[in-house]
C-alpha cells in the first residue's frame, strides 16, 4: 500500500512539474512575442 502511494506521489509530482514548465515555457514565448510587437511597432514609428 505504501509502494504505491509513494509511486502515485511521484507521478502526480511529475506530472505538475511538466505542466509548470509547459506553462512557464508559454510565459515565456507569450512575453517575447509581445516584447517583440513592441519593438517593432516602436520602431515603425
Amino acid at each position: 500500500m505504501a509502494l504505491g502511494d509513494s509511486r502515485s506521489t511521484v507521478s502526480n509530482a511529475a506530472s505538475k512539474t511538466a505542466v509548470t514548465r509547459a506553462f512557464t515555457g508559454t510565459v515565456i514565448l507569450g512575453e517575447e512575442a509581445l516584447v517583440g510587437i513592441c519593438t517593432v511597432d516602436y520602431d515603425e514609428r
